[in-house]
């Protein structure tokens, strides 16, 4: 006659110490499955915050340079002007 086991009202017919020796290999299975997942869980989190800190750094930079270029081109076409009219004016001037 096979040995039959009652826990938590269900009918086993495992011996208990097979039981109870695979209760314990499963429970601490997804306790350690669990705390791989909470770490892997944080890790990911770290990172999105740095990728987004990182993103805003760039924008900000980004945005900085688009600046700096627009008054680089507006210096840039005023010594220009600036350039052409020194050459009108040499032009204009008779030769001494």
């Amino acid at each position: 006659m096979a040995h039959l086991a009652r826990v938590d009202g269900t009918l086993y017919t495992s011996p208990p110490r097979k039981l109870l020796k695979f209760f314990i290999a499963s429970r601490d299975g997804w306790k350690i499955t669990c705390r791989e997942a909470k770490k892997t869980i944080k890790r990911l989190k770290n990172r999105l915050r740095y990728i987004e800190q990182r993103t805003a750094q760039l924008k900000q930079q980004r945005q900085e340079l688009d600046a700096e270029c627009v008054r680089l081109r507006e210096e840039n076409q005023r010594l220009r002007t600036q350039v052409a009219t020194l050459q009108k004016k040499q032009r204009s001037m008779p030769n001494s």
